[in-house]
Order: C-alpha cells, then sequence, then structure tokens
C-alpha cells in the first residue's frame, strides 16, 4: 500500500540508508576492540547501556562484538 506512493518509496530508501549507515559505525567501534597484529592490546568497548538498539532498534556495538 504505502510502496505505490512516490513519498514512500523515497523515505523507504532513505530510512533504510540510515539505519545501515548507524550499523556501519557500530561495526567500525567493533573494529577498533579487535586485536589486530598492529594493534594486539586495543581498548576494550565501553560498557553496554542499552540506550542505543532502544532507541534505533538496531544492534549496537556490543552484539555485533559478539558475533564475531
Amino acid at each position: 500500500e504505502y510502496l505505490a506512493q512516490p513519498w514512500a518509496k523515497e523515505a523507504c530508501r532513505k530510512v533504510c540508508w540510515k539505519a545501515l549507515d548507524k550499523v556501519v559505525r557500530q561495526r567500525r567501534i567493533v573494529l577498533g576492540a579487535v586485536p589486530t597484529a598492529a594493534n594486539p592490546d586495543p581498548d576494550e568497548l565501553e560498557p553496554c547501556t542499552g540506550k542505543f538498539t532502544a532507541q534505533y532498534s538496531l544492534p549496537c556495538s556490543h552484539t555485533i562484538f559478539e558475533t564475531l
């Protein structure tokens, strides 16, 4: 129903893009906490507050970290 509306198609693309961008940013935070040859002892993730997932209904860096 909504996808037939021109404004909805554009809104879907923008919302999806923004959600993906937020997840990518969380992933970057995770990558900074993963040991590498160049950085064998990286800083740990800050404690999870649950705010990111509560606000956006998207996985936070801690959830992403657990999948590695």
